[in-house]
């Protein structure tokens, strides 16, 4: 499994990008954690407007460089798992070719 940390403390075990996702998508969406799992579907917990504020966000927090194909993957995307796995290979892609992927 990917992990990935950007803001990573010595001696901290890294976070996995899943659950960094789930965390990204209870704070975007005002919801408690505990109510999310990776098969939640994102249509019927996100609109499309937070859905695309979201992959602003993931963007972000992992230092990604989207194309428009790339975005409309992540928004295709059906579950928390799917979008989670989708980051966690835009992230590992991002790793082997730095100038292309990351800001």
């Amino acid at each position: 499994m990917l992990r990935s940390n950007p803001n990573k403390v010595p001696g901290e075990k890294p976070v996995p990008i899943e659950t960094r996702v789930l965390d990204l998508i209870a704070e975007t969406c005002g919801l408690v954690r505990s109510e999310l799992a990776l098969t939640t579907p994102l249509a019927e917990t996100l609109d499309s407007l937070t859905l695309v504020a979201l992959v602003a966000r993931i963007e972000a927090v992992f230092d990604l460089v989207l194309g428009g194909d790339e975005t409309f993957e992540l928004l295709a995307a059906r579950d928390v798992g799917e979008l989670g796995r989708l980051v966690a290979r835009k992230v590992e892609l991002a790793r082997e070719s730095p100038q292309k992927h990351r800001k």
